[in-house]
């Protein structure tokens, strides 16, 4: 009987591995190609602070700024953060504002050391579309304090209080269609730019700064390394990253939108 249980035993236990074997090769032959299996954002408490590495993506759905951008045409965002890296190949994005089409994205992406501030998808400047190309804005030794202002006038970029570039043509805009309100950190939507560094704070403003707000607010986070600080006028989303509440980071501006860590990398449009 022993023997008969053992030879009965065999082909049952050949079949549930031949079935482990082809859920494996259909998980790695469906899933998108470069993802990974866990996302690679860290909180790091110590710090007040989101590590980001390939596969890396944090996002808010729904971003009710958008409207705010629209109505009153200007933008201010200010983001302190320190890159990972240098030499990555490529066009790595730190920033999106996506209002569902890519030709009217909003991006702040890393190319080398140098900051790229656009609107659209022309990553490789062939459109030879409006941009602002800052050299040397990134550093692996230093935390940097980027603040970009725009309007109907144009659009200034200062790093670390200074001004390092500006384009009196170009007036960044987030297209606004709703329920595709979306803001990306350390990648983009389609999970193929990321971005690898720190960032240590995050604020959105509805209004174009003047040179004292800039100051202002410059004041406090550069040279006192602070992000909680903020002048006049009141954040549309605030991201200070001093608490994680099980992968969603909350927004201090009041408005309650979380960022969301997902615990793996995912994809949030397709082509």
């Amino acid at each position: 009987m022993g023997i008969k249980s053992e030879t009965g035993a065999r082909p049952h236990m050949w079949r549930i591995m031949f079935l482990v074997m082809v859920v494996v090769i259909l998980f790695l032959g469906l899933r998108p190609k470069g993802l990974g299996i866990e996302n690679n954002v860290k909180w790091l408490p110590a710090r007040k602070a989101l590590e980001f590495n390939k596969n890396s993506i944090a996002f808010m759905q729904k971003f009710k700024g958008f409207e705010d951008i629209n109505k009153n045409g200007q933008i201010t965002i200010e983001i302190m953060m320190r890159a990972g890296s240098v030499d990555k190949n490529g066009f790595n994005i730190l920033l999106m504002l996506h209002g569902g089409s890519d030709r009217h994205q909003l991006v702040l992406g890393q190319w080398g050391t140098s900051l790229v501030v656009m609107n659209g998808d022309d990553y490789n400047n062939r459109r030879r579309l409006p941009r602002i190309f800052v050299k040397d804005a990134f550093s692996i030794t230093k935390k940097h304090l980027i603040t970009i202002t725009s309007s109907e006038k144009g659009t200034k970029i200062y790093i670390d209080g200074m001004l390092s570039g500006q384009k009196k043509n170009l007036q960044l805009t987030v297209q606004d269609k709703r329920d595709q309100h979306l803001l990306v950190l350390g990648n983009s939507i389609y999970n193929k730019a990321s971005w690898i560094g720190e960032i240590y704070g995050l604020a959105i403003y509805g209004k174009a700064f003047s040179k004292q707000d800039m100051d202002l607010n410059a004041k406090g986070r550069v040279f006192e390394e602070q992000f909680n600080s903020f002048g006049r006028h009141k954040p549309l989303l605030l991201f200070t990253f001093r608490e994680n509440q099980n992968g969603l980071v909350p927004d201090e501006s009041g408005k309650n939108q979380p960022l969301t860590i997902p615990s793996r990398p995912i994809v949030l449009k397709k082509k």
